[in-house]
């Protein structure tokens, strides 16, 4: 049901690459500064699109820049860099994750729910 709603973007490559050039540069940091999280040329080519960063990869970039793992993703995943077209993914996430939650909840023996 809620797979059958999403859209995923054109190119999630691109747009992983884009999130993390722009929060990069709106942090004021250059490519040689996150060395430590990835290596320049590793970054590099996750910027222009050629690498695909593992979830470990993304985590320390974003700790690395003082950001959120998820706001790389939010970014990756908007079209348009626009306020609306963000309100909207976070809405969707946010009812998603209450959804899934609730209902995993649920599913959990009664035990457990109170441990």
């Amino acid at each position: 049901m809620l797979l059958q709603q999403y859209r995923a973007p054109m190119d999630l490559r691109r747009g992983l690459a884009r999130s993390l050039r722009l929060i990069r540069k709106a942090r004021g940091l250059a490519q040689s500064q996150l060395a430590d999280a990835a290596g320049r040329t590793y970054l590099s080519e996750i910027e222009r699109g050629v690498k695909n960063p593992t979830v470990e990869k993304i985590d320390r970039l974003a700790r690395a820049m003082k950001v959120h793992p998820l706001t790389v993703l939010t970014i990756a995943y908007l079209a348009r860099l626009e306020e609306k077209e963000l309100l909207d993914l976070q809405e969707r996430v946010d009812k998603e994750t209450r959804s899934v939650l609730s209902k995993a909840d649920a599913a959990q023996p009664r035990k457990a729910r109170t441990g």
